[in-house]
């Protein structure tokens, strides 16, 4: 039997400040890739957020929608290359814990991040992270060029979660053993998916959930490192136990 482990992670919020999905159009746009009235509905959307006027989801919805209207007939070379450059401005909004974190997960199995943040900046921005593999939002491509039709919105909750269990059917992914982290309602796909869920700087809706369900979670300030480390080296006895008394009766 040949049972693998896995974390899932969210990025944004997570384990970096921001949010990449808003953070990147604009930078897109100073190099004269992104549409700037589309820049505009973004600025409504966030403003609408902020007053409560749309829940997280109603801007999760429609944020990547227009970031896939904003880059439509932009080629993908030159993301690329903007992706690469926009990395080096967001090197100081990761968190300290962050890299080791991920680190550490690789020992006991496989990092992967599912992200609503698009794949070009995150794919450059995994040279700090060190995922295995990064599933985010995509644009669709045609003739060498990005189309208005969004392929995939990772943002949303129902994404991540067929996300979490195509993976488990190509890998045989363990899930009852494995870990998830978030900080929003949107990532209770991978939280409720896996046998230990843990929140890093969730909202409020999100701590709602972790209290009522007696799920731990931690603050960027928490000196949170030590602590998931021995919760994950202490969750894993038992399973690497079984494992072995498996493995001996094959």
């Amino acid at each position: 039997m040949d049972l693998k482990i896995a974390s899932f992670f969210d990025i944004d919020g997570t384990l970096m400040s921001g949010l990449v999905i808003v953070s990147f159009p604009y930078f897109l746009e100073k190099r004269n890739l992104f549409d700037k009235e589309v820049l505009k509905e973004f600025d409504s959307l966030i403003g609408q957020y902020k007053t409560g006027t749309i829940s997280y989801r109603e801007l999760g919805t429609e944020i990547p929608k227009q970031y896939a209207i904003g880059i439509q007939g932009q080629k993908p070379e030159d993301i690329k290359e903007a992706s690469n450059d926009f990395l080096e401005t967001q090197k100081n909004n990761v968190y300290d814990f962050s890299k080791n974190l991920i680190s550490f997960t690789k020992k006991t199995g496989s990092a992967i991040a599912i992200t609503g943040s698009p794949i070009e900046p995150m794919t450059a921005m995994n040279r700090i992270y060190g995922f295995d593999e990064i599933y985010a939002t995509e644009v669709e491509i045609k003739n060498k060029t990005y189309t208005e039709k969004l392929i995939q919105n990772m943002v949303l909750k129902e994404t991540k979660e067929k996300t979490i269990f195509d993976l488990k059917e190509k890998y045989g992914f363990d899930l009852k053993n494995s870990f998830g982290f978030g900080d929003t309602e949107q990532d209770l796909a991978i939280l409720e998916n896996v046998g230990h869920p843990i929140a890093l700087n969730p909202n409020n809706e999100l701590k709602d959930v972790c209290i009522k369900r007696n799920w731990p979670f931690f603050n960027k300030n928490d000196n949170l490192l030590p602590k998931i480390k021995d919760m994950i080296e202490n969750n894993l006895k038992p399973w690497n136990q079984e494992i072995g008394n498996i493995n001996k009766l094959q």
